[in-house]
């Protein structure tokens, strides 16, 4: 019974290796074991160098994302700046434009007033001949102080022309070492002895002129501003046209205005007779009332 038994354990036990396939164990090397062949190192390299130039791509592309992160926090910062600072900017004057503005802040140059120096002040009537006065211990005149600061006279501006004025206008020129001068002029009616003395005036700064503003308030100065016109013709037969400009007072767009359309010829430069002179002027003025 006992053999029996033996044998009958031992035929199951044959039956059972041969129905299931038992593989061995495997047997994992050692990195340090490992000696790849030609063919797997070269695989191997060209997968380092894809993943390194991968790699280059993505640290190429942060380093740009973070300058255009910089500078649009740095455009936030300044428009965050102009809103706070600027709340207090709501008046008209931001819808004006730039061209216009220049010309504002062009007329806010020192202007030669009578009012803006104290009554202490030596009245001085002025002629050709005349020389400043030194009087230690009396403020400085108005000449004094024009005089103490030629270079800053590149523009000058004529608001009253009176006899003073003119002299007072012909002094500044005289001493401004700035050229050319910008010339501007603000006339009413002239008389007729201050008419030849503002010619005589311009006709000793005639060539260090750039440019010229004339505004005449009334029609009726047609013939001083012809007279001008005649006096860079005579003097400056290249100045263009676009440097000689028209304004009236007192409205400062309407001045903006007739300052971008000066008066155009049909020829630039041959000026044109007097007699076309006087009529392209009654009618410019004409269109600007």
């Amino acid at each position: 019974m006992a053999v029996d038994f033996i044998l009958c354990f031992i035929n199951h036990f044959n039956t059972t290796l041969q129905s299931e396939k038992i593989t061995p164990f495997k047997v994992f090397k050692h990195p340090r074991d490992f000696r790849p062949t030609a063919s797997e190192r070269e695989a191997m390299t060209r997968q380092f160098s894809e993943k390194k130039l991968t790699v280059d791509a993505l640290t190429a592309q942060i380093n740009s994302m973070s300058r255009v992160v910089r500078e649009l926090k740095q455009r936030r910062d300044e428009l965050q700046t102009s809103l706070v600072h600027g709340a207090d900017l709501s008046s008209p004057i931001r819808k004006l434009p730039v061209e216009l503005l220049q010309r504002i802040f062009t007329f806010c140059i020192p202007r030669i007033k009578t009012r803006s120096f104290t009554k202490k002040v030596t009245r001085i009537r002025w002629t050709k001949e005349t020389h400043i006065p030194s009087q230690p211990g009396t403020r400085y005149t108005r000449y004094q102080i024009i005089g103490a600061t030629p270079d800053a006279w590149s523009t000058v501006v004529v608001e009253k022309l009176t006899e003073a004025r003119i002299m007072e206008f012909g002094y500044c020129t005289k001493l401004s070492k700035a050229a050319p001068l910008d010339l501007y002029i603000h006339s009413h009616y002239l008389a007729a002895t201050n008419r030849v003395l503002l010619l005589d005036t311009m006709q000793k700064c005639v060539h260090r002129t750039k440019r010229l503003f004339i505004d005449f308030e009334i029609s009726d100065d047609t013939y001083d501003l012809e007279q001008i016109i005649e006096l860079f013709a005579d003097n400056r037969p290249s100045l263009t046209l676009q440097e000689l400009g028209l304004r009236r007072s007192p409205d400062l767009l309407s001045d903006y205005e007739l300052l971008t359309k000066p008066l155009r010829f049909s020829n630039s430069t041959n000026w044109p007779k007097e007699t076309d002179v006087a009529e392209q002027l009654h009618n410019y003025i004409s269109r600007a009332i």
